[in-house]
């Protein structure tokens, strides 16, 4: 109840009362005065009173702001009566203050769902049983406030007599929406708009934003994402208002398509319907058409935002740094083109957390339908059941429209399924409702890296930051929420190609990334590779998947087997080319043990060996036995010596020990001769080289006298780092300069110096580290892998198509 109101006042002293008697109560209780049963039965409603405060507090805004001033008119009018028990809710009181003050009330002002045409007067119209039903909702509470506080022992008000009278006026105003010649064709299809309806609107509202100033131009943009999500995600107003950057974020839906499939996801835990913090999940796939795609939309509004305003761009650091950053920003942020908002304690500025008031958004929305000349009952609220009416006209079952607008909440879809409904998002799209089919022409363009970049700045250097390991920032939104905007990034330049032709004035094409030579080359492949979706015909792949879904399951399953083959190859052939390499291995020191063999018969055919006869002893009590033994002098004799002397010296040292061999003589090697299997030399590559051609050097010549990193690998294979894990994963990661050197030498047919500095020209454009280099280089290898597999999967479907 409104705290202006005496009554109200009044109220809450009662309760205080009540609470301090209670209290006042259990105090006593340890006295031998004091009864236990009324102790117990005056502590249960002094925690009774005590709950119904705090639910009190903990009541939704908009329910307060409903009730209030119902239960204050009760109050008042009870009070007026002069009622002995002045405003306590019973049946009959009800229904007097109904019957006296509500019923045949005319209205304030026009209503949505009136009851008579629109040329018949305010005063001539009543409340609709609707209304009244309200007012009996509002003194229902206050009955049950009353009887939690132990201040009212009737029986329920809402009883059998004030449900027939509620019955009796939906005859009544049946009868009178017939007599005043009521709008029947509310609430109907005809009620909303078409779908082309819907692109006029989207390209009446590119075209004013075009040619507006700063601040509208952000406002156009706000309204048209308003509008998209309410169409698409059928969300309703409020809900939207209430949106935060937190809420959104994307992933990969697997086999959708040739194209990749990321779609927009908007979470809430808290609206009309969801008071308690449940999960609800919508969703929307890039639509084919770019004028009325929520992606396109939501990525033309951030980059507004972010890169066009002063506005900053999101820091990830900290939650409490973005989570409460407004999707929709109010006028007031919306002004922050001109001038930087003030900031808060927690860093973020003040105005990008102020939510969007219900009036700018019903202005926005009435001044938009304007253009268009849209005529509807609904406002803010038109995109919820319109969208919903459209998806029942294409076909989507009830179920699936069911779930996207959130109406069918299950506890196994609260808790563990994404409730998204997959074939209304498809449909809704413009896609096939069969799986598989997802594909967008312009998105078969990847956008080069150097236009990539150029929006949004600040979010590579996000790029990996996410995790639970130390160092890493644990944020589930924010990995998600940047992972949308990395998919956006395309999304905008691939739109922007169609966008730009359509509205060439708008203030969004001032952006640098529009100006430069890249873009205008990745434009011409756009427009080359389809552009705009509509008419074009799918690829062969989709039409099968369209016309023969027994056949396009079967030919899935060949294809599946195919890779799966095909990965099988590729494992057994790195198994094999690892085999190889060993050999080979094996081969070079098989060879060196040759040379060696060779090196000391040479030695023992030049005269150099000498002999030694000793005395070998044998079992005790009997005559040592004597041994020719080979030895070897302990300096090399020159080349010029042939001659074989026999000498006694009992000092000469030994080539090698006596055995117990079966011959006395031992021809093995001599022990000097026979040099130890060479070591591979510690070697740590260096870290702190920052550029392509510092490392090409350390690969190819070696840096401060040591063996060069090819030469490494050609002496020892992996066995110069082997059992050194950070060497081993600093190694593979620097790898990719050196295999992308080689591609790009093999490939235009140059030597690997000019491709090395190919390559450094790449790092220096995009001023990339090291680290970031060989990422980009290792996922673009990767890509490299998925097209071949991916032409591989395209000619087998090919082929068994013409068969």
């Amino acid at each position: 109840m409104s705290s202006k109101s005496p009554n109200a006042s009044l109220a809450r002293t009662r309760l205080k009362i009540t609470y301090k008697a209670a209290a006042g109560a259990a105090g006593a209780a340890g006295t031998s005065t004091y009864n236990r049963d009324i102790y117990l039965t005056d502590k249960d409603n002094a925690n009774a009173a005590k709950i119904l405060e705090m639910t009190l507090k903990a009541r939704a805004k908009n329910t307060a702001k409903n009730y209030d001033p119902k239960q204050n008119e009760f109050s008042d009018w009870a009070l007026n009566c002069g009622y002995s028990d002045r405003d306590t809710v019973t049946e009959a009181k009800l229904l007097s203050f109904l019957q006296d003050e509500v019923v045949n009330r005319p209205l304030r002002k026009k209503s949505k769902t009136a009851l008579a045409a629109a040329d018949v007067d305010l005063e001539d119209q009543i409340l609709s049983w609707q209304s009244v039903r309200s007012y009996v909702t509002a003194i229902h509470d206050l009955y049950n406030a009353q009887t939690a506080r132990n201040m009212n022992s009737n029986p329920s008000p809402r009883a059998a007599a004030t449900r027939d009278f509620i019955k009796s006026l939906q005859r009544r105003d049946t009868a009178l929406a017939k007599q005043n010649y009521a709008d029947k064709g509310r609430d109907t299809y005809l009620d909303g708009y078409s779908e082309a309806q819907l692109k006029e609107l989207c390209i009446a509202i590119w075209r004013a934003g075009g040619g507006a100033s700063g601040v509208k131009t952000a406002c156009y943009l706000r309204t048209l994402l308003d509008q998209l999500l309410g169409h698409y995600l059928l969300a309703r107003g409020g809900d939207r208002r209430a949106g935060e950057m937190s809420d959104l974020h994307t992933f990969e839906f697997p086999d959708e398509g040739l194209t990749p499939c990321f779609p927009l996801i908007m979470t809430m835990r808290g609206s009309k319907t969801n008071q308690f913090g449940r999960l609800e999940t919508m969703g929307a796939f890039r639509n084919k058409d770019p004028f009325i795609c929520p992606l396109n939309a939501l990525g033309s509004y951030l980059l507004y935002r972010w890169d066009l305003t002063e506005e900053a761009f999101p820091d990830f650091s900290e939650r409490s740094r973005w989570y409460n950053i407004r999707l929709l920003l109010s006028s007031r942020a919306s002004g922050a083109a001109t001038g930087v908002a003030a900031s808060t304690t927690t860093g973020v500025a003040a105005s990008t957390t102020e939510e969007l008031s219900y009036s700018t958004q019903l202005e926005w929305t009435i001044k938009v339908f304007k253009m268009i000349g849209l005529n509807s009952t609904k406002k803010t609220h038109l995109p919820r059941p319109t969208g919903a009416k459209m998806a029942a006209l294409k076909g989507i079952p009830d179920d699936e429209i069911s779930v996207a607008g959130r109406w069918n909440q299950t506890q196994m879809r609260g808790c563990y399924l994404t409730c998204l409904p997959h074939d209304f998002m498809r449909r809704m799209a413009g896609h096939p409702a069969r799986k598989g089919c997802f594909e967008i022409r312009r998105a078969a363009v990847t956008p080069p890296d150097e236009l990539l970049t150029m929006i949004w700045p600040e979010l590579d250097r996000w790029e990996g930051r996410f995790g639970p390991g130390d160092g890493h920032i644990n944020d589930l939104a924010a990995s998600g929420f940047c992972t949308l905007l990395r998919h956006l990034r395309e999304v905008i330049l691939q739109d922007s190609v169609i966008l730009r032709a359509a509205f060439p004035n708008h203030l969004i094409w001032t952006h640098r990334v529009f100006h430069c030579d890249a873009y205008a080359a990745f434009a011409a492949q756009v427009k080359a590779a389809g552009g705009l979706d509509d008419g074009t015909e799918p690829s062969l792949s989709t039409r099968i998947l369209e016309a023969m879904p027994e056949l396009a399951d079967n030919l899935q399953g060949i294809n599946s087997q195919v890779i799966h083959q095909s990965r099988a190859q590729d494992s057994k052939l790195d198994t094999m080319t690892q085999a190889l390499a060993e050999t080979r291995q094996e081969i070079v020191e098989t060879r060196q043990e040759i040379a060696k063999t060779q090196q000391t018969l040479q030695y023992w055919s030049s005269g150099g060996l000498t002999f030694e006869l000793k005395m070998t002893p044998t079992r005790p009590g009997q005559p040592p036995a004597a041994a020719v033994v080979p030895v070897l002098p302990q300096t090399p004799p020159s080349t010029s010596s042939t001659t074989t002397t026999t000498t006694t010296t009992t000092t000469t040292p030994t080539a090698m020990p006596p055995t117990s061999s079966s011959s006395p003589l031992d021809l093995q090697h001599p022990q000097p001769l026979q040099q130890p299997q060479e070591h591979p030399p510690l070697y740590r590559m260096r870290r702190d080289l920052g550029t392509v051609e510092q490392l090409y050097r350390e690969w190819t010549q070696g840096l401060q006298g040591c063996l060069a990193i090819r030469e490494l690998d050609r002496r020892y294979g992996n066995r110069w780092r082997r059992g050194r894990s950070d060497e081993i994963q600093f190694y593979s990661l620097r790898s990719q300069i050196f295999r992308e050197i080689e591609r790009i030498a093999v490939t235009d047919g140059v030597t690997e110096v000019i491709a090395m500095r190919r390559l450094q020209g790449r790092q220096d454009s995009g001023h990339w580290s090291m680290d970031k280099l060989c990422k980009v280089l290792r996922a673009e290898a990767k890509k490299r892998g998925e097209e071949r597999r991916h032409r591989h999967q395209t000619t087998s479907m090919t082929s068994m198509g013409r068969f």
